[in-house]
């Protein structure tokens, strides 16, 4: 409440604590509460879902770093190189076009080393 240092009167606590009760959030009427739910219908994707969007403008807009959580979110963290077969190196997903589109099939498991070798010759 920002009272760090100041010496406050038993009045003055008095008036703020009177003034915090009640405030416990806001208690929705049914109606109120329905028209919440309404709002938030469609907004849980299925994965159908998803992948119809994923071909949609909205992709273009993501960055890197979403993209990147996307596959991970979808493909899981990759525990294998593709390339080299280690199991003992950390992992990245890595996109075989280099266009980050959010197609699933378009990203393979690499080492960080195979990675960087892949990346050198696109």
């Amino acid at each position: 409440m920002g009272t760090k240092g100041w010496k406050l009167s038993k009045e003055t606590k008095q008036r703020m604590s009177v003034a915090q009760k009640g405030h416990k959030g806001i208690k929705h009427t049914p109606e109120a509460k329905e028209k919440i739910r309404k709002a938030q219908l469609g907004k849980i994707y299925s994965p159908e879902t998803i992948k119809r969007i994923s071909e949609a403008k909205i992709q273009e807009e993501a960055g890197y770093g979403a993209i990147h959580d996307w596959v991970r979110r979808w493909k899981g963290t990759p525990n294998i190189c593709e390339s080299c077969g280690a199991k003992d190196r950390y992992m990245n997903w890595a996109n075989i076009d280099h266009q980050y589109k959010r197609i699933l099939d378009d990203y393979i498991r690499l080492c960080v080393p195979c990675h960087r070798k892949f990346d050198l010759n696109k």
